[in-house]
């Protein structure tokens, strides 16, 4: 652990030793370049996952109404195994790299925010879409575009050069906040398993109809 960090001090003391060598006009024009890129990726990142993340059920098993073979109990087996790979071990990643993607994009867009806060909003955001989600999807899809790019207008109002040695400091501390991030991580998680026990119940109850999560999940 010490040695990465000790890389990611070098290269950030390599980076500003490099920028330093160039005329001022040329420093503003690697600033504007690289604010530039990061707007760009992260504006392309929101919008490819936002209807993704939006989504209630994000990994639809959209064959799981049909006879995989004429064995009940084989289509049991083959259906359970599906949902274990699906919600237990696929999804848990899927949270894990949002999570993780989402926040070094915030580290990127803020500055002299305390690394600790950037891992708490990050996982507010991915909570709050994937609560909404089980409400209705229009309204996750709609927070899954306005939260993230609320914080990139204030972003673009607030920035006036690209950091780069604040970016990697901060970078640097995330080791070191292990327990935290595994705190958050948990959380949403759990909070993915009570909002689906409380979908299953209201579907056997009768109060929200089969019919519409299979719409949901298509």
């Amino acid at each position: 652990m010490a040695e990465v960090l000790g890389k990611i001090l070098e290269l950030s003391n390599l980076y500003s030793t490099l920028v330093s060598h160039f005329p001022l006009w040329a420093q503003n024009f690697i600033n504007l370049f690289l604010l530039v890129f990061l707007i760009f990726v992260y504006s392309v990142f929101i919008w490819k996952l936002y209807r993704f993340m939006a989504r209630r059920d994000i990994l639809p098993s959209k064959f799981a109404r049909f006879r995989i073979t004429n064995r009940p109990f084989i289509d049991r087996v083959a259906k359970g195994t599906t949902y274990f790979l699906k919600n237990i071990i696929i999804f848990p990643i899927l949270i894990f790299f949002w999570y993780l993607i989402f926040t070094l994009f915030l580290i990127f867009l803020t500055e002299g925010v305390d690394i600790s806060k950037i891992l708490l909003i990050s996982a507010i955001i991915i909570a709050s879409i994937r609560a909404a989600a089980y409400y209705k999807e229009d309204l996750a899809k709609d927070l899954a575009k306005l939260l993230p790019f609320t914080l990139l207008g204030v972003y673009i109002i607030q920035s006036v050069a690209f950091n780069f040695s604040a970016v990697l400091t901060n970078i640097s501390q995330i080791p070191s906040l292990v327990s935290k991030i595994a705190i958050y991580y948990l959380f949403i998680l759990a909070l993915e398993i009570v909002l689906r026990f409380f979908e299953i119940i209201f579907v056997t109850s009768g109060v929200e109809k089969e019919e519409e999560v299979k719409k949901v999940e298509e």
